[in-house]
């Protein structure tokens, strides 16, 4: 039979003593947005892939620029980038002002948009409507869940705003 150790580690107990994490009741977390990336359409003319934002030169349109953008957006709900400008819903994708097409594995009951990263650099997506926010559905593996309405879907990364064409301001 081994011999138990009776010593303590002092500094170990005082750490611990001493740190007080919060819980989960205590945070924000369940209110800050989430970013999902598994509709990003890198095909599409017109569309960027993530290696081609990871090797261009342009500052505003660097792999490392929209990870930064990301990072901030993270901090507060979708609803806060709404008011503050920097998200726009579109609602129906914006077929007429689009170079881009609808991908076919993306519902049509979805409200498309953008975020506005810098200069003519966009992300453009989706996010699930307030309407299906406490609707539950049985997946394939017949598990229940609810949609995430506070989740905004990238579908394109978007450095040459041509997701929402406009017309030229001062011009």
């Amino acid at each position: 039979m081994g011999r138990k150790n009776k010593r303590t580690n002092k500094k170990k107990s005082s750490f611990v003593a001493d740190v007080s994490l919060p819980d989960l009741k205590s945070t924000d977390l369940a209110v800050r947005s989430r970013f999902n990336f598994s509709y990003l359409n890198e095909l599409q003319d017109g569309a960027q892939s993530i290696a081609e934002w990871n090797q261009d030169g342009r500052k505003d349109a660097s792999l490392e620029k929209l990870l930064s953008n990301l990072k901030d957006y993270s901090t507060y709900p979708l609803s806060h980038w709404i008011n503050e400008g920097r998200l726009t819903i579109y609602g129906r994708f914006p077929r007429e002002k689009s170079e881009f097409k609808h991908p076919v594995n993306v519902p049509h009951e979805v409200s498309w948009g953008r975020f506005r990263l810098a200069g003519k650099v966009r992300l453009a997506g989706f996010l699930i409507p307030s309407e299906f926010e406490d609707a539950e559905f049985i997946t394939k593996s017949g598990k229940k869940v609810k949609y995430c309405t506070n989740t905004f879907y990238i579908v394109f990364l978007d450095k040459d705003h041509l997701f929402y064409k406009t017309e030229k301001r001062n011009t």
